[in-house]
């Protein structure tokens, strides 16, 4: 592990608390997916990769299962998310050879799912991610939920103050004094008999879902969305 996974997510959480001490914090999203998550409910929870910081803490209390991406900024993240008590499978969808384990994370979250289906599970994706383009959902995880018999719920993060990174994703990082919440869509079920014309037609729909959380929670901090979101364009599977 490097010394950046050794000594991030100290300061994360540091950062994090500073944050939630400073500001005004409505987590009802949190404690509504906790409820559910006792129940015994099997969930895919999704959201834009824009949301990939805030999402550790603000899920704080709820075991999430994660996707991180193989590398240095993977490691980051599968380390902080350890030590807020959550779980990670390591993939990702770049092109480079050393990164192409999507299918086999998607394998090893549909294991870890099928393990777990007793008391029920959250595991959590960026459809998106992780390299974009931002909005652009990929169709893994309705697969993964097929196959868990799991639930699909989209949430979107927002914070009235905040910093938008220069990166693809423009991830959001929330500052001391902002007040944070989240919404939350779903749940969204997968019959056992449906086919991949369907999956495709629910893929579209947690994409036109996360496309207008997004526009929903920029319209109520009372700004323009950040970044512009694509679709992602594929051609309809036969029946």
């Amino acid at each position: 592990m490097s010394v950046a996974a050794r000594c991030l997510p100290a300061l994360y959480r540091a950062y994090m608390r500073l944050v939630y001490a400073t500001g005004r914090a409505d987590e009802s999203a949190t404690r509504a997916l906790i409820a559910r998550h006792r129940s015994g409910a099997r969930i895919v929870l999704l959201m834009l990769h824009q949301d990939v910081f805030a999402a550790p803490w603000f899920l704080r209390g709820l075991p999430v299962c994660g996707l991180a991406a193989i590398g240095d900024a993977g490691d980051i993240i599968a380390a902080a998310m350890a030590s807020l008590g959550h779980t990670t499978v390591r993939g990702g969808t770049s092109e480079r050879a050393s990164r192409r384990r999507t299918h086999g994370a998607l394998r090893d979250m549909i294991r870890y799912g099928k393990a777990r289906a007793a008391e029920g599970f959250v595991m959590a994706i960026t459809p998106d991610g992780s390299y974009g383009p931002a909005g652009a959902c990929k169709p893994g995880f309705g697969l993964l939920a097929l196959e868990t018999d799991a639930e699909l719920w989209c949430i979107k993060i927002r914070a009235s103050r905040a910093v938008y990174a220069p990166t693809w994703d423009r991830t959001m990082i929330p500052l001391p004094l902002a007040a944070i919440s989240a919404e939350l869509s779903g749940p969204v079920v997968i019959p056992s008999d449906t086919d991949a014309a369907a999956l495709e037609g629910i893929r579209r729909e947690i994409e036109e879902r996360l496309h207008a959380l997004h526009r929903e929670a920029f319209a109520a901090i009372g700004r323009a969305p950040v970044p512009e979101l694509k679709c992602l364009q594929r051609a309809a599977p036969r029946s």
